[in-house]
């Protein structure tokens, strides 16, 4: 778990320095807090919250994180945690209000999967390309929060934006990013229309072709999702689930 905690510490970090950057008036914002990152990315995005924690968190630790969101006026705390809470920290983020909002699991794999041909209508999409198909693939609403989001995702530091075009259109896209050994793919999405018709295979097997031998690839997804089902046709397998914890500042 921390060769993987680690690096999805890194691209939570990265996010907020990319938001810093594109949209400085979010006020986009990070810290180091038990061994991971709290991040503040603009109210009620998925960006805000703690990721990569190690398996102590101190009551000095929470009362920073909350201390840190209710600066920026965030109407909650979330804290991501992988499955190595100590029997002492788990108990204390229920003492503190902390209540379970939901599951992601970690998929991933180590093989480098031969291909005999690169999966067809699978380019480099560009990047406002991307920005605009994640946009329209997640059904986000056309304001400045969700383009800010985007845009981030599609600038992000060392990203590798991949998608799949149809009919002289991009109708997919997804993301790498590599940080040593691990790549974390992120940020696939497919319009609506398109979907059903393995637009994500085949960007996840373009991504695993641009692995090297000893690297891990790595992605985030539901549990039951059609990502997850994706992922896992692909040759991924649940290395394990970050269980997500919630508590109101109101």
């Amino acid at each position: 778990m921390p060769r993987i905690e680690r690096p999805a510490t890194l691209n939570l970090r990265s996010y907020v320095a990319t938001l810093r950057r594109l949209a400085p008036e979010l006020g986009a914002a990070s810290f180091a807090v038990a061994g991971g990152t709290a991040a503040f990315a603009g109210i009620g995005s998925p960006l805000s919250t703690v990721k990569g924690t190690g398996p102590r968190i101190s009551t000095q630790d929470l009362q920073e994180v909350e201390s840190f969101f209710h600066r920026h006026g965030a109407p909650a705390v979330t804290i991501e945690v992988a499955p190595w809470l100590t029997e002492t920290s788990r108990p204390m983020l229920g003492d503190r209000g902390y209540g379970l909002a939901g599951h992601e699991d970690v998929v991933a794999t180590t093989s480098v999967v031969p291909f005999s041909e690169k999966p067809r209508g699978v380019g480099i999409i560009p990047t406002e390309a991307s920005s605009q198909v994640m946009r329209l693939s997640y059904e986000l609403p056309d304001d400045s929060g969700s383009k800010h989001l985007t845009a981030a995702a599609a600038n992000l530091d060392n990203a590798q934006l991949h998608g799949v075009r149809d009919n002289h259109r991009w109708v997919a896209c997804g993301q790498s990013v590599v940080y040593g050994d691990i790549a974390i793919f992120g940020c696939d999405g497919t319009l609506p229309e398109a979907r059903g018709r393995g637009a994500q295979t085949a960007l996840i097997e373009q991504r695993l072709q641009g692995l090297t031998p000893g690297m891990i690839a790595v992605a985030e997804v539901a549990p039951g999702s059609g990502s997850e089902r994706n992922y896992l046709r692909c040759g991924f397998r649940v290395a394990y689930a970050r269980t997500h914890y919630v508590r109101s500042l109101l």
